[in-house]
């Protein structure tokens, strides 16, 4: 169990600092509303995480009250593709054999919705701390049209790959 769960954290950690729609978003809302605001993006995301990972146990999940930016989190997260692959084919290939597969699978997704909210705390406050000069008009414009561009093109190519 030990050496799953340390190949598991190793694998996690790759897909979590992958920059994907979700480091985007958060990012953009630290801009838009501040720290605070990308804490509250961050935990929705950490929240849809949380609903991916119950479903690879399968447990029912349970309600969340929703604010803007924790929506925005949470649907972000819960339409990412990657982290639906991730949670449905990736992480049950880490359940050793003859574990219990709905607590492991369990333990192995509590440990990636824990380690990527300390990520997205970190690059909330690392964002934070640059939101001086990147929050300049001019600045937020270019980046805001990068972002869209990049969401785009990651809409066009999980398109493109569904065949």
């Amino acid at each position: 169990m030990v050496v799953a769960l340390l190949t598991f954290l190793a694998a996690a950690t790759l897909v979590i600092v992958a920059p994907g729609p979700d480091t985007l978003l958060v990012t953009r809302n630290v801009f838009r509303r501040g720290r605070r605001g990308g804490l509250v993006t961050a935990a929705g995301t950490v929240t849809g995480l949380a609903l991916w990972s119950v479903a690879a146990a399968p447990t029912e999940a349970p309600a969340m009250p929703m604010h803007r930016a924790y929506l925005s989190g949470l649907l972000s997260n819960l339409l990412n593709p990657k982290i639906g692959v991730f949670f449905v084919t990736f992480l049950p290939g880490f359940v050793p054999i003859g574990a219990p597969v709905g607590t492991t699978a369990a333990l192995l997704g509590a440990v990636f919705v824990l380690e990527t909210a300390l990520w997205l705390v970190v690059l909330v406050w690392l964002v934070g701390r640059g939101t001086g000069w990147l929050s300049r008009q001019g600045v937020r414009r270019r980046l805001d049209r990068v972002t869209g561009v990049v969401l785009i093109g990651f809409g066009i190519r999980v398109a493109a790959d569904v065949r």
